[in-house]
């Protein structure tokens, strides 16, 4: 068995026999599911899949701008922090959102419950044979958000740093505004790296 890393992302991410399959990967395009307003948060969903054997495992990192248009852009979430109507936030997490929590604040219910979007907690976690990976502190709460570029995001850190299986992240991302954000069409390109320490 040589050394590996499996990696990918896009929209969506299927498995294949119950184990998750990087061919099946869409495109990584992924928009909001609705026009941003001071009076509602806006949401988008998209997966990565990651699996080791390296010997100290893996390390996930976003890297990228914020949300931009021309010269204008909406604020990233620089520390973990709720989402809060009329106040410019761009942030992610890579955990199941679900209102129900005490303190969610305004964020919408992103979770695999609803018909129409796709999120949940990790698919396939860590049992007795299997180690896989897990969401870093800040990103790893429901209903809390941050984007600071070159973060690290994720890890095979589950018990202790090592070889991990494959699963499937979901990524949800969200987007706040004042009610004086310029008008325009907001867009960003953000880069996954995964990498293994043989």
């Amino acid at each position: 068995m040589p050394e590996s890393l499996v990696f990918c992302a896009g929209a969506t991410i299927a498995k294949t026999a119950s184990v998750p399959d990087c061919t099946t990967a869409t495109t990584g395009a992924v928009s909001f599911n609705q026009l941003f307003s001071s009076t509602a948060t806006s949401y988008a969903t998209s997966q990565m899949s990651a699996s080791t054997n390296a010997g100290s495992g893996y390390a996930i990192s976003v890297n990228g701008p914020t949300l931009t248009s021309g010269s204008y852009t909406i604020p990233a979430m620089a520390s973990a922090t709720q989402s809060a109507f009329g106040v410019g936030q761009f942030g992610l997490n890579l955990v199941r959102n679900d209102q129900s929590t005490a303190g969610y604040g305004n964020a919408p219910t992103i979770d695999a419950y609803d018909t129409f979007v796709a999120s949940a907690d990790i698919d396939l976690t860590s049992n007795t044979t299997n180690l896989r990976g897990q969401p870093t502190t800040d990103y790893a709460t429901n209903g809390v958000f941050k984007f600071l570029s070159g973060d690290t995001i994720a890890d095979s850190g589950d018990s202790a740093l090592g070889p991990t299986d494959a699963q499937i992240y979901t990524v949800s991302y969200i987007a706040n505004v004042a009610g004086s954000q310029a008008p325009g069409t907001y867009t960003t390109t953000l880069q996954y790296i995964c990498t293994p320490t043989f």
